[in-house]
C-alpha cells in the first residue's frame, strides 16, 4: 500500500476511517525516506487521508463495514430488484420515537448516517416521521432505497451507454489514462535512485 501511494507521489489519499492507520504508516516510511536521503528536501510527501461523509459504510449485514469478501455490499450497477431496497442494516421499530443523540442504538446511528451520505438534506431522523413514532425503520429504509436508487441512476446509464458504444472504446480509454500515472511512477523511480546513490547501485546488484 504504501508503494503504490508513495510512487505517484500523492498528497491526498480517500480512504475509509479504519484505514487511517495504515495511511500513518505510509506518512512515517516518507517521513523517515526524506530524513535519510532527501538531503533537506522532501522528495517523498506526506500522504494526508481525505475523509468524506462517508468515513465508514455498514454492509447490508448490519455487522461489518461493506466488503466484497463478506458478500455485503450494493453494487452500483445493480437493478433496484436486485436487493437495494435492503440498503440499510437495522430492526423495524413501528412505533418507537428516535430521537438523535447518545442513546440511539448502533443499527439507527448507522441508518441515519447512510440517510446523510445518499441524500444530504435528507433527515428522516430530525423529522416528524421518526420523532413522532409514524412510521418504522423499514419506511426509513424504503426512502434510503429510493434516493439510492435515484443517486445511481445516471451512473448506470452512463454505464449503459458505455456498454452499448464500440468495444474498445472504455479499454481505448484506460490506456490514454494510464499516460500519466505512468509518466509519474518513472519520474519517482528515477529521482529515489539518483538521491539514494551508492545505496541503489548496491540493492541491484
Amino acid at each position: 500500500m504504501a508503494a503504490d501511494i508513495l510512487l505517484y507521489k500523492a498528497d491526498l489519499v480517500p480512504v475509509g476511517e479504519d484505514q487511517v492507520q495504515h495511511l500513518e504508516l505510509t506518512r512515517e516510511i516518507a517521513r523517515r525516506w526524506n530524513a535519510e536521503f532527501g538531503n533537506g528536501q522532501d522528495i517523498l510527501p506526506e500522504p494526508k487521508p481525505l475523509l468524506t461523509a462517508a468515513k465508514r459504510i455498514m454492509g447490508l449485514d448490519g455487522q461489518a463495514k461493506m466488503s466484497k469478501s463478506l458478500g455485503n455490499t450494493i453494487g452500483i450497477l445493480e437493478s433496484p430488484e436486485a436487493g437495494v431496497g435492503q440498503a440499510a442494516p437495522g430492526d423495524d421499530r413501528s412505533g418507537a420515537s428516535h430521537e438523535e443523540g447518545s442513546g440511539e442504538s448502533r443499527d439507527l446511528q448507522h441508518l441515519r448516517a447512510a440517510h446523510a451520505v445518499v441524500a444530504a438534506g435528507h433527515g428522516c431522523y430530525r423529522g416528524a416521521n421518526c420523532r413522532g413514532a409514524l412510521w418504522g425503520c423499514l419506511d426509513c429504509k424504503r426512502v434510503l432505497a429510493d434516493n439510492l436508487n435515484a443517486a445511481l441512476a445516471p451512473i448506470q446509464a452512463r454505464a449503459r451507454e458505455l456498454q452499448a458504444a464500440t468495444p474498445q472504446l472504455v479499454s481505448d480509454v484506460l490506456a490514454m489514462a494510464r499516460h500519466a500515472p505512468g509518466r509519474i511512477a518513472r519520474e519517482t523511480i528515477r529521482e529515489v535512485k539518483r538521491t539514494n546513490g551508492p545505496l541503489t547501485e548496491h540493492l541491484e546488484r
